[in-house]
């Protein structure tokens, strides 16, 4: 599992209070004092929480200009280049990972236009078939609503709760002090936070970066992202109308 340092926050949160707790154990072993002690159960708790729900992470945004195609196809006076697999090279496993439940496909796409005359990539004018068949671009945001990362099982992480308790009175009969420390709920504060800042990232750069839409210039070369649904690697062809 990948975590970026936004995405540790919570964990280290975490891990820094309970060992805080096991630090006021050890302090002073040879004193007669009674020493403050923490609920066993909340160790547990983390764990399952972190196994059900795990940690959220982060978004890098895709530059296609940056990407490296390997595959060409010419079509005319047009020469295609494209790569599949553009969410898991800029480091977005988890979406990758849901895209691919989804049967989606992120592709980065480079358009080099050696005709005189500008071409305005649009449905009508660019087609992309797989195994001689047409395919039908899915829309950026519906791609991003299908990947994005839930944020509301992230609130499983409000139940931790660390109670301490400390008995100063040892020969009286008053119960002993316990102090109640909901950990949990800066933990699901910050996860729901990265995941929405995430999926809002995701969307954008979806939206921003789309293929279709642009306008290719005589002798120039764009790139950008096309969204294709089941196409499970199959060679790509383009048709320019």
């Amino acid at each position: 599992m990948r975590f970026s340092t936004e995405n540790r926050l919570a964990n280290n949160f975490l891990v820094q209070y309970l060992s805080q707790i096991e630090t006021v154990h050890s302090l002073h072993p040879f004193s007669t004092s009674p020493m403050p002690s923490c609920s066993a159960c909340s160790l547990p708790l983390a764990l399952a929480l972190l196994l059900l729900t795990g940690c959220a992470t982060s978004y890098k945004n895709i530059n296609p200009d940056q990407l490296n195609p390997s595959t060409t196809y010419e079509a005319g006076d047009y020469v295609f280049a494209y790569q599949y697999d553009v969410l898991d090279d800029a480091g977005n496993g988890r979406y990758a990972k849901k895209a691919r439940k989804a049967g989606l496909f992120v592709v980065g796409v480079s358009v080099t236009n050696h005709s005189d005359a500008p071409l305005t990539l649009t449905g009508q004018r660019l087609s992309i078939l797989a195994n001689g068949v047409p395919l039908q671009p899915v829309n950026p945001s519906v791609v991003a609503d299908q990947v994005k990362q839930p944020t509301v099982p992230y609130l499983l992480w409000g139940l931790l709760t660390v109670f301490i308790t400390k008995d100063d009175n040892i020969n009286d009969n008053e119960d002993p002090k316990v102090t109640v420390i909901p950990i949990g709920i800066p933990i699901a504060l910050i996860n729901m936070l990265i995941a929405s800042g995430a999926n809002s990232s995701a969307e954008k750069n979806f939206r921003g970066e789309a293929l279709y839409g642009q306008t290719v210039q005589p002798g120039e070369t764009i790139s950008g992202l096309v969204y294709l649904r089941d196409v499970n690697y199959a060679p790509l062809e383009f048709q320019v109308q």
